[in-house]
C-alpha cells in the first residue's frame, strides 16, 4: 500500500488517479488518546470501489438480508439444488400459520 494512493474497499486493487477527488483531512480525537484520525470524504460510493461488482459484493457481505435478496434476484426464488419455488413455499407456509403463531 502506497501513501496517497486510493484502493478499492473490496479487492484492494489500486484505483485510478483522479485529480478532483477529495483530499485526506485530519480529525481531532482519534481512536487512542492524543492521536489524530484521518478521514476521506467522498461524494459517492462509486469513488470507493473499482467496479460495480466490488461495490455489490462489499454490501452483500455487510448488510443483513442483502445476501438473501441478491440470491433471490439471481435465482428468481427457485432453488438450483432441488428446484423448489421458495416464493410459493413461503406463501403456503404463511397460510398454514395458526392464530396463536401470528402474534
Amino acid at each position: 500500500v502506497q501513501e496517497g494512493k486510493r484502493y478499492c474497499m473490496e479487492c484492494q486493487s489500486q484505483l485510478p488517479e483522479v485529480s478532483d477527488l477529495p483530499k485526506l483531512e485530519a480529525v481531532a480525537g482519534g481512536f487512542e488518546a492524543g492521536t489524530d484520525e484521518y478521514v476521506i470524504r467522498y461524494d459517492c460510493l462509486s469513488e470507493l470501489f473499482c467496479t460495480g461488482r466490488c461495490l455489490e459484493n462489499y454490501f452483500v457481505r455487510r448488510r443483513q438480508g442483502s445476501a438473501r435478496r441478491a440470491l433471490h434476484a439471481l435465482e428468481g426464488g427457485v432453488c438450483r439444488h432441488c428446484g423448489v419455488d421458495t416464493d410459493q413455499l413461503s406463501m403456503k407456509l404463511q397460510r398454514l400459520q395458526t392464530p396463536d403463531r401470528k402474534s
